[in-house]
């Protein structure tokens, strides 16, 4: 997610999420954490990106590759880089460099 923190403050999202969250908390209306309110307060009030700017999969599949206009990679699964467990951590050696996957 990339935010237009101008945009953001004259839309005044931040109290707009704060009364999806509250009002959830009372009818319970979603779960799944943060998203939801983000989204309910947001609408259709936003603009796609290209996909390189949110490549997915790095918590959830090992060895991923992606393309090299990549902007954002998303750990989108329960692996995270920083766990024991995690996958893909090459990529955070100082001798890897992401380019060098073909």
């Amino acid at each position: 997610m990339v935010v237009d923190l101008d945009r953001w403050r004259a839309r005044n999202v931040t109290a707009k999420v704060e009364e999806w969250a509250a009002l959830n908390a009372k009818t319970k209306m979603y779960s799944y954490g943060s998203q939801p309110p983000l989204q309910l307060a947001i609408g259709d009030d936003f603009e796609r990106m290209d996909t390189n700017w949110n490549v997915l999969s790095f918590g959830f599949q090992e060895n991923v590759k992606f393309p090299h206009c990549a902007c954002l990679l998303h750990w989108n699964g329960a692996r995270k880089y920083w766990l024991d467990d995690g996958f893909n951590k090459d990529l955070f050696l100082p001798t890897t460099s992401v380019y060098d996957q073909d």
